[in-house]
């Protein structure tokens, strides 16, 4: 089972101190940095599309993934359509951090 870390930004860009630095070491979690195109860019798309691309986006992350997903953490709301298409496909749990 594996626990998904949708990350609001690349991970090298990440401060210090944010949590997915501590959960990322953790066995069973994978960080994930953002799409290509942002979030936000992504938000200001209709939502059909929106929904679709994110549909995509995610069964292309199962894809690479390749292992079951118990959990997705996710870290921006503007995040949430890409977590949304993750849960649909899998049946996850979804977490929210701040």
């Amino acid at each position: 089972m594996l626990v998904v870390l949708l990350l609001p930004e690349p991970f090298e860009a990440l401060p210090a101190n944010h949590p997915a630095r501590d959960l990322q070491r953790a066995d069973g979690v994978a960080a994930v940095d953002p799409p290509r195109m942002s979030y936000t860019t992504q938000s200001r798309l209709p939502g059909e599309f929106a929904d679709a691309l994110a549909t995509l986006q995610a069964r292309r992350l199962l894809r690479a993934l390749d292992s079951e997903v118990g959990a997705v953490v996710l870290f921006d709301p503007r995040g949430y359509p890409l977590a949304r298409g993750l849960l649909a496909i899998t049946g996850c749990e979804l977490w929210y951090a701040r």
